[in-house]
């Protein structure tokens, strides 16, 4: 494999819920391919975790693309 291959070329960052989640918008260099990628830290709080996943099943409906 190519190392441009496996390139993800980020064009935005959104830092959201007191840092504990990352949004990520780009493009996957091989495929063309648009995506978001999101990646979320909680600590071993349940009322934390609650919140966070919360955000996340409803961040689906805040960023839509056409």
């Amino acid at each position: 494999m190519h190392m441009e291959s496996s390139l993800f070329y980020a064009s935005s960052c959104l830092v959201a819920m007191n840092k504990r989640i990352l949004h990520l918008e780009g493009v996957f260099y091989c495929s063309n391919l648009d995506c978001l990628v999101s990646f979320v830290y909680a600590l071993n709080d349940g009322l934390l975790k609650k919140e966070l996943w919360d955000y996340v099943v409803n961040f689906k409906d805040i960023v839509r693309k056409s």
